[in-house]
């Protein structure tokens, strides 16, 4: 990299949950694609006016107050959606469901499913499991999708059908594997941050460690939209004295 002038960066991004456990027995993992990644250290003036002359300072420096950073991950993996919401990932595995209760409020209602579900194998009856009720005549199934291997959220039930409203209703349906995302449970974490970077223009390369980062959830997360979704992360940088004496906040490789 030093026998070049012009950078243009790229690179890879991971990062491992602090423990006090040593060694750390947390997982390190990419972030995923990332778009943006910046450092901006804030400082703090400060000045001494010199009240012996009519103008100018009699002392002057900068401190650094804060080593703040930047990050945009365009990637909605489960574990990255947890990062952006301060959440744990809790994995679900696929099982029958039998006569899960739901409540008709209305003879149009909306009904939601506790999980998501396979498409097929729903049957939705009532409460006494004596009358199945018909798909398409009676009620309807929430696909978020149009496409045809979509999975299932709930149905809708159907004004002109057999089911009525304040009617209790059995459903019985295959839950499909999948990942359960409690969000803002763990707002403070830390973590270490590794950059495994390169010089887009002469392929040269750069490792950079944060040693302790406090990341804060996404800024803003939208679930509709035109653009691929763009989770913007801002962290700050902290000081770790387990570290060597002249690289206690990040160190720098280059080659």
């Amino acid at each position: 990299m030093d026998n070049e002038c012009c950078f243009i960066g790229r690179g890879l991004i991971s990062l491992q949950e602090q423990s006090d456990t040593i060694p750390n027995p947390n997982p390190t993992r990419f972030v995923g694609n990332a778009s943006v990644f910046n450092v901006q250290p804030q400082f703090e003036e400060k000045v001494k006016k010199d009240f012996r002359k009519a103008t100018g300072n009699a002392c002057q420096t900068k401190l650094i107050s804060s080593l703040n950073l930047n990050m945009t991950v365009d990637c909605l993996k489960s574990d990255i959606l947890a990062l952006a919401q301060g959440g744990v990932v809790t994995d679900i595995a696929t099982v029958a469901v039998s006569n899960e209760s739901h409540l008709v409020n209305d003879d149009d209602d909306i009904i939601h499913f506790n999980f998501i579900a396979a498409k097929t194998g729903i049957v939705v009856t009532n409460s006494l499991g004596t009358v199945t009720y018909v798909l398409g005549t009676d009620y309807n199934l929430i696909t978020p999708s149009a496409d045809a291997t979509s999975t299932v959220t709930g149905i809708i039930i159907l004004e002109a059908g057999a089911i009525a409203a304040a009617q209790t209703i059995l459903i019985d349906y295959t839950k499909v594997a999948q990942k359960s995302i409690n969000p803002y449970s763990f707002v403070d974490k830390e973590y270490t941050l590794y950059f495994d970077g390169f010089n887009a223009d002469d392929n040269s390369s750069m490792y950079v460690t944060y040693w302790r980062v406090k990341l804060g959830s996404a800024t803003q997360i939208d679930w509709i939209g035109d653009d691929y979704i763009q989770l913007q992360f801002e962290g700050e940088m902290l000081y770790d004295d387990t570290q060597l004496a002249y690289a206690r906040v990040l160190r720098e490789d280059v080659a």
